[in-house]
């Protein structure tokens, strides 16, 4: 049986999207605003999605060497939280809106996203049948 090479494109990304998430990560990366900045209840919401974006890379890390259909389908779920964070940051609802540098780190999340999303989708597509 060959060895499967599809998936070596989206850990990479998965990788990549791990890093940003730390770059921007309050107090350690490059974001200036404050955890008091914030509303209350944001910090849970966000703490749950960064919490599930940073287990579901090193999931599907872990998985990427049998490159099982559970692979793609974490990074699905990494890059719909990565989304949903953006989204949520960039609505200012529970906090001041972005500085520049963030801003701009959540465009390169948002393009990164994209693309897992795509490397994933392709990957499942072409995931070989498993027999029941």
């Amino acid at each position: 049986m060959a060895t499967k090479k599809l998936g070596r494109p989206l850990v990479a990304l998965l990788l990549v999207e791990a890093v940003l998430f730390v770059v921007s990560l309050p107090g350690f990366g490059i974001e200036t605003r404050k955890f008091t900045d914030y509303a209350m209840w944001a910090g849970p919401v966000f703490l749950g999605l960064t919490i599930l974006i940073f287990a579901g890379v090193l999931a599907a890390v872990a998985t990427a060497r049998r490159m099982s259909d559970w692979t793609a389908r974490l990074a699905l779920i990494v890059a719909a939280a990565a989304v949903a964070i953006v989204l949520f940051d960039l609505s200012a609802v529970a906090g001041p809106p972005d500085p520049p540098g963030p801003l701009a780190l959540s465009a390169v999340v948002l393009v990164v996203s994209a693309l897992i999303l795509y490397c994933a989708w392709r990957d499942m597509q072409s995931a070989p049948e498993t027999p029941a």
